[in-house]
């Protein structure tokens, strides 16, 4: 059952990003990170509660192709542009999916326990960690 839930909510931002792109077919810059902003909103839903999920390689994976075709648009790359998907995220500026649920939980964490964690600051140490690494 949760894989059938986990492949329909992943097929969907597939399919927001081919209706989004199919409107238009001569897209700016800022209408692609539009696209991809979307995509990240409908995958990070509630990623603090099935973030645990991603240990298993299927979900993975399956999270990496869907963030690695929205970065291929934004960056106007082909399919073939690169099999890791490090180079592309470099180039759109867009960090790791792990990185973005980590930065998601610790959101949550925060506002759970009443600390105050600004979005700014949240994402200001998601990008510290992305230089890490």
């Amino acid at each position: 059952m949760f894989r059938c839930r986990w492949t329909r909510i992943m097929g969907r931002p597939v399919e927001v990003k081919k209706t989004a792109s199919s409107k238009r077919r001569r897209t700016l810059g800022r209408e692609k990170d539009e696209v991809m902003s979307v995509i990240h909103c409908i995958i990070l839903y509630a990623a603090p509660i099935w973030m645990g999920a991603t240990g298993i390689n299927t979900y993975k994976n399956l999270l990496a192709s869907t963030q690695r075709k929205g970065l291929l648009r934004i960056c106007s790359a082909y399919r073939t542009a690169a099999t890791a998907p490090a180079g592309i995220q470099v180039i759109a500026g867009v960090p790791p999916m792990e990185l973005l649920m980590k930065e998601r939980r610790s959101l949550y964490d925060a506002g759970v326990s009443g600390q105050p964690l600004t979005s700014r600051e949240a994402r200001e140490n998601t990008i510290q960690e992305w230089v890490r690494r």
